[in-house]
């Protein structure tokens, strides 16, 4: 298994709990052609997808105002921390 920080950042933010699917994710970039071929194909997969997409987006950290405030905040701390 590659270490997390070593996976490409795309990887990185669609693993674990905010993976929409870990079949669209590659373990290197020769990986996504045949990735993007075969959801291509899948047209009955792909309308499930869409129809889910927009629960999923609200649902996730990434339209999670409070969480990113209070993880910015959390990071602006330990830079300021740092400094002295």
């Amino acid at each position: 298994m590659t270490p997390r920080s070593a996976r490409p950042a795309p990887a990185r933010m669609v693993t674990g709990r905010n993976a929409p699917a870990p079949a669209w994710v590659a373990s290197d970039t020769s990986g996504y052609p045949a990735i993007a071929t075969r959801l291509s194909a899948d047209c009955e997969g792909l309308e499930a997808v869409q129809a889910g997409l927009r629960g999923r987006l609200r649902a996730s950290p990434l339209l999670d105002a409070e969480r990113f405030a209070r993880d910015f905040e959390a990071a602006l701390r330990s830079i300021a921390a740092r400094r002295g």
